[in-house]
């Protein structure tokens, strides 16, 4: 619908049973400049294009006036749903990052905001500075995007190295925080590094008393990574079972754990709301170019493509899915990487595949929790043919071999 035109009663209950009743959450892109340059990021070159260095408190409201007046809202809207602060890194600018977040709680007043950020202020802030951040009727929560003893992967960019910021992460300081505001720490697992995977966990467990939420890069990787990523995991699983804690605390190290998505994507693409700063709605913060956007606030919404982006989409419905064994279970792939690998988003990225596949069936064996997710709960998997497919893929010696290291 363009701007000048207002939903007819049939358009209106369609956008909100197909799309609305389904967003959870509004995710403001608010800076696209970073103090990191990590090896893996996917928006550098978006960065490096873009002349938004920080977006600030007016801005944040102009954009979600217009989204709400889009699609026909009032603030009733936004008091039921959480508001997401993402970049390059969101708290890239202090005082900018303060007048949103008092902006948002003052106007609209939603269940939480989040900020994931690379910790690269939050680290150099006094106590009294965060609390001025999260001093809001609105709860406000940090996801600390450090990778531990991988940290070389998060270098400082041009930005961050201007700034005059210390490329080693203060981790006594960020566990003090963490620890006041309750903030998780999210460390990216690579398969370039995957010797690392069982100590980094080690590093957040032992020297911080913290299970960190873990979710793997999703770049290409040869066969020799995937044999080695899937052996260290096994690895990370087993020594935090011999910890002893509560089967809700392992659940926090999240890729460690068997779960299973109903439909669509695992990511949050198909309950967000995001928003860039030019207005854009796109399918989700990293896949933002055309034909992947639903709309832009200032100048219109298509809801037949809004409706097909979150309620009709489900990847297990791609041809290559389709066909493979752990589709029922498998969260999908992160679409704006296989954008970026294969220049189309619903084209899986073969290796990432193999890696799952091999994943799910090494757990399978392994751990009980995954034996009965996969092949117990109504038989909805064959192990034959699991194993015929990783088997033909890896070798079945390469699999036997694992098997044995990690039994």
């Amino acid at each position: 619908m363009s701007k000048e035109e207002k939903m007819g009663d049939f358009e209106k209950k369609i956008l909100e049973n197909k799309v609305l009743n389904r967003c959870k959450s509004i995710e403001i892109v608010s800076s696209e400049k970073c103090q990191n340059a990590c090896k893996y990021c996917y928006r550098v070159k978006k960065h490096s294009k873009s002349p938004v260095y920080s977006l600030k408190g007016h801005h944040v409201k102009t954009l979600v006036d217009a989204l709400l007046n889009q699609i026909e809202q009032d603030t009733s809207f936004t008091k039921v749903r959480d508001f997401e602060l993402f970049g390059g890194d969101s708290l890239i600018d202090y005082a900018d990052a303060l007048d949103i977040l008092r902006t948002i709680n003052r106007e609209y007043k939603p269940q939480r905001i989040t900020i994931p950020t690379n910790a690269r202020m939050l680290q150099e802030l006094t106590i009294n500075d965060i609390r001025r951040l999260v001093d809001m009727e609105t709860p406000v929560g940090f996801s600390l995007s450090v990778d531990g003893i991988s940290d070389g992967n998060r270098r400082l960019s041009k930005i961050g190295k201007m700034l005059a910021y210390n490329e080693e992460v203060n981790y006594p300081k960020l566990l003090k925080i963490a620890k006041e505001f309750g903030c998780g720490f999210h460390p990216m697992l690579s398969f370039t590094d995957f010797t690392n995977w069982l100590p980094t966990i080690k590093h957040f467990f032992e020297n911080m008393g913290v299970i960190p939420y873990l979710l793997e890069v999703r770049h290409s990787l040869s066969h020799g990574q995937s044999l080695g990523a899937v052996k260290e995991l096994v690895k990370v699983r087993k020594y935090l079972e011999s910890k002893n804690l509560p089967k809700e605390s392992l659940k926090n190290a999240n890729t460690t754990s068997g779960s299973i998505t109903p439909r669509g994507l695992g990511c949050s693409a198909l309950t967000t709301l995001c928003i860039m700063p030019n207005g854009d709605i796109p399918f989700c913060h990293r896949l933002i170019d055309e034909p992947w956007l639903i709309g832009n606030v200032f100048h219109g919404i298509d809801i037949s493509k809004a409706v097909q982006y979150t309620s009709t989409m489900d990847h297990r419905n791609f041809p290559d899915c389709i066909i493979c064994p752990i589709r029922r279970f498998c969260n999908g792939l992160c679409v704006g990487a296989c954008y970026e690998y294969w220049g189309d988003p619903w084209i899986p990225i073969t290796t990432i595949c193999d890696y799952m596949r091999l994943k799910y069936y090494i757990f399978g064996e392994v751990f009980e929790d995954w034996k009965n997710m996969l092949y117990n709960a109504g038989g909805r998997i064959k192990r034959d043919i699991l194993l015929h497919h990783v088997s033909e893929t890896f070798g079945g010696d390469n699999i036997n071999k694992i098997l044995e290291e990690v039994s």
